[in-house]
């Protein structure tokens, strides 16, 4: 169970955000929670970097989606960084691959977004 979900704020305005573990509706909470506030201190964008998640369902998935419209409707990049192959199959399935913004690494997450800053 994720207890506390680490919010790292960067000095160029990128807050990212770190789950770990199992990411389902006993965490759907504490995660929704955690992406409000990295987006209420962000001013580029939030990434929810991925790389320590070994699970993440559906519930997850809206989840990310409403923190996504939150991030838009601040003006903010939203990305999800180092997804599990899983995790992509997933995502195409619903057909949300078109919708998220995927990068394979954290570092390349962080490039594409202050190249659009602008």
């Amino acid at each position: 169970m994720v207890e506390r979900i680490p919010i790292e704020l960067r000095d160029d305005g990128i807050a990212i955000v770190s789950p770990e573990g199992e990411l389902d509706l006993s965490t759907a909470e504490a995660l929704r929670e955690r992406l409000k506030e990295a987006i209420s201190v962000a001013s580029v964008g939030v990434i929810v970097d991925l790389s320590r998640v070994n699970f993440m369902d559906s519930v997850t998935l809206g989840v990310l989606l409403g923190g996504m419209k939150k991030a838009k409707d601040k003006g903010i990049e939203f990305v999800l960084a180092s997804p599990s192959e899983h995790d992509r199959r997933v995502i195409s399935m619903v057909h949300l691959d078109s919708v998220f913004k995927l990068c394979d690494e954290l570092e390349e997450a962080i490039k594409l977004m202050l190249s659009s800053r602008g």
